[in-house]
């Protein structure tokens, strides 16, 4: 974290249980890409809560 930060500390100033994900716009352009993204967000962002 440095002064340029600004989502985190806003929305999780403890830094616990949160995750922020970063994702390119192109790998959302279509159906296809948005329903892999899906699958694999929804395969592992499971894995955060453990």
């Amino acid at each position: 974290m440095d002064g340029t930060d600004n989502t985190v500390p806003l929305h999780s100033p403890s830094f616990e249980d949160y995750v922020e994900i970063e994702v390119r716009q192109d790998l959302l352009a279509d159906e296809a890409g948005q329903a892999q993204m899906g699958a694999l967000l929804g395969r592992l962002l499971p894995l955060t809560l453990k």
